[in-house]
């Protein structure tokens, strides 16, 4: 299993040139922080899920991740879901300390398209 590490961005999106931290305090899995990882390097990429706004009958407002399940179930393939922003894979070497050896920039420069149903 791949360590994750979740955040919210601020309402309304992030904004280009925008930044979120990652920190001790952000939440993982499997392990808890970045503090209880080994010290090492670690091949690191920031992902951007997109989210949709669902209306339900009843009035309530969902904000829900859109599904990396392909429309009509598609080709079977569950990898993420169009509209996903990503970066580039960059090396990156946490010390004994748990804390990175500067700072790791990761910029969102790529975007998964979107697959035609058959």
């Amino acid at each position: 299993t791949a360590q994750v590490f979740g955040v919210d961005v601020p309402d309304g999106g992030l904004r280009p040139g925008g930044t979120v931290a990652i920190d001790a305090s952000t939440l993982g899995y499997p392990r808890h922080s970045i503090a209880s990882l080994p010290a090492g390097t670690y091949c690191v990429q920031a992902e951007l899920f997109p989210y949709r706004r669902y209306l339900r009958g009843d009035g309530a407002d969902l904000l829900l991740p859109v599904s990396c399940v392909r429309d009509a179930g598609g080709d079977g393939a569950y990898g993420s879901p169009p509209g996903t922003l990503y970066s580039d894979v960059v090396s990156a070497v946490l010390g004994q300390d748990g804390g990175w050896s500067g700072p790791v920039a990761l910029e969102l420069t790529h975007e998964v398209a979107a697959v035609r149903s058959p």
